[in-house]
């Protein structure tokens, strides 16, 4: 699988593939191009946020000419259309609730469709490295493993890497005990005051 860096490129790739979108130029009938339709958490609430997720995917998927129309839902129905497979595409994010990466390999495990594969992948190859790396202690070649899951998962397009998000905190002097970790998200339980500062 190749990243292709520039539209030109990827709209000549699309049309390689089948898209009516390159046609359009030598067909006396005009055709529409080929269309995603899109339900996704950027654009299920009216928040600025996902507004912004979705200018950036219909600006980016536009420039390949690939027209995808947005279907805005409430967050329980969405999550409701997640489980049952009723999504094209979708856009989430994910943080690892424990430091491993199987918490993100079983994200695409097949068996897990309805459940925690909101993906609704299933290859018989990933599978099967997945099974393999549940039975081995962290080390090389469970890494190999993993390693051959995410690129099953790039070849066949599961998932799309679209941001990285940046969160910043703000302390005050008197609080004591607060350091950011990784992955948990309950600092709160180590954080206390300092009466001395006046609070």
């Amino acid at each position: 699988m190749r990243c292709w860096r520039s539209s030109a490129t990827a709209r000549a790739r699309t049309a390689t593939a089948g898209s009516p979108t390159a046609r359009r130029s030598s067909s006396a009938t005009p055709r529409r191009p080929p269309s995603a339709t899109g339900s996704s958490t950027s654009c299920s609430t009216p928040t600025e946020r996902d507004r912004q997720f979705d200018e950036l995917l219909k600006r980016s998927l536009d420039s390949i000419g690939v027209r995808l129309e947005i279907q805005k839902e409430r967050f329980p129905e969405l999550l409701k259309l997640e489980k049952q497979c009723r999504l094209m595409t979708h856009m989430a994010a994910w943080i690892a609730d424990y430091p491993d990466g199987d918490n993100f390999m079983q994200l695409l495990y097949g068996p897990n469709t309805h459940e925690s594969n909101n993906a609704c992948y299933r290859s018989k190859e990933f599978d099967r490295r997945y099974e393999k790396s549940r039975r081995l202690a962290d080390g090389p070649e469970r890494d190999r493993l993993y390693h051959e899951m995410t690129r099953r998962m790039e070849v066949d397009t599961v998932w799309l890497l679209a941001d990285s998000r940046i969160r910043n905190a703000l302390q005050q002097p008197h609080v004591v005990g607060f350091t950011k970790h990784p992955v948990l998200h309950a600092e709160w339980l180590y954080i206390d005051l300092d009466p001395r500062n006046g609070h």
